[in-house]
């Protein structure tokens, strides 16, 4: 798998991303159509749920750090009473309307038309500082 370094930004071209920094590429996994992606979204109730892949990916952790692009989401494993982290409920979900909201705008789904659960993003792995901790950058 190929990974960015911590302090790369990404952005899309074409199908695949690149590292801004060091100009490499990136293909993420899984599949852009809506109904399946690496974690769900649910905006009625304000909630967003990481697929067990995803989740595991990431070690299960208490909470996230979230960082926003132009069209990904960036998520940084952290100490639960890390300040203003996303601290994550049972099974992997994170109970936070303006990040709901935020995925749901990302991934291109129309607020109004929206009931229950929509699947949505794919994710590739990228190392950090620590080399125990992996990001996950969630693109839509």
């Amino acid at each position: 798998m190929k990974s960015i370094t911590h302090n790369g930004l990404v952005s899309k071209t074409d199908k695949n991303y690149m590292d801004t920094t060091t100009a490499v590429e990136l293909s993420f996994g899984g599949s852009k159509r809506r109904g399946s992606g690496c974690m769900s979204v649910d905006i009625v109730n304000g909630r967003v749920r990481f697929g067990k892949e995803l989740y595991e990916a990431l070690n299960k952790p208490e909470a996230v750090k979230v960082k926003v692009g132009a069209d990904y989401i960036v998520y940084t494993p952290v100490p639960m009473n890390t300040a203003r982290a996303c601290v994550f409920g049972k099974g992997g979900v994170l109970y936070y309307p303006k990040l709901a909201d935020k995925v749901a705008e990302l991934a291109g789904i129309n607020v109004d038309e929206a009931t229950g659960s929509i699947s949505v993003g794919t994710y590739q792995l990228q190392e950090t500082d620590d080399p125990d901790v992996h990001e996950a950058v969630v693109s839509f």
